[in-house]
């Protein structure tokens, strides 16, 4: 006999684990950032340990001054920037995990028993000897430069899906 289907979810075969965490360890409050100096500034993006392997975007919106800027290191690539590129490389934008094989986006391997780090998204912060006083106006004492970061298991994740989602979500922290 043919019984009536049931409405009933399917259980999903694996649950996603995915935690994760910025770490700065070089960081100190209230650094001071004016013409000519460099301020040590390390966001280090981790998953958890157990988490499913990820990949892993972050965001960074410069509220420092308008000509502080850093240089991204070699595991990253800019998705979309602030900066022109020479005199002030980067100074805000959506950046992407490539690890070290290049111009992809990587995946961050999980593993079950210690926490996984892409290493430093950039290492400094920096501000031109050119800066001036018009450099610093309108923030109101409201210097920050913040980082945030989007993780997205790597199982069953299309990236076309991904890239949209992640571009919506930068779209969202930029205003």
């Amino acid at each position: 006999s043919i019984t009536q289907p049931t409405t009933d979810p399917d259980t999903p075969a694996t649950t996603v684990t995915l935690a994760g965490n910025i770490s700065e360890n070089k960081w100190v409050d209230d650094s001071k950032i004016v013409p000519g100096s460099t301020v040590a500034k390390n966001p280090n993006i981790g998953i958890g340990k157990g988490s499913d392997s990820s990949y892993v975007y972050a965001f960074v919106k410069n509220n420092v001054a308008t000509d502080a800027y850093f240089t991204l290191n070699s595991n990253w690539q800019p998705v979309t920037y602030v900066g022109d590129g020479t005199a002030k490389p980067l100074a805000g934008g959506l950046f992407v995990y490539v690890g070290p094989s290049g111009s992809d986006a990587a995946v961050l391997a999980g593993s079950p028993t210690a926490d996984t780090y892409t290493g430093e998204l950039f290492s400094t912060v920096k501000m031109p000897t050119t800066a001036t006083a018009a450099s610093y106006t309108g923030k109101d004492g409201a210097y920050t430069m913040d980082v945030s970061c989007y993780l997205a298991t790597s199982e069953g994740t299309s990236t076309t899906d991904l890239a949209t989602a992640v571009q919506t979500w930068a779209n969202g922290l930029a205003a």
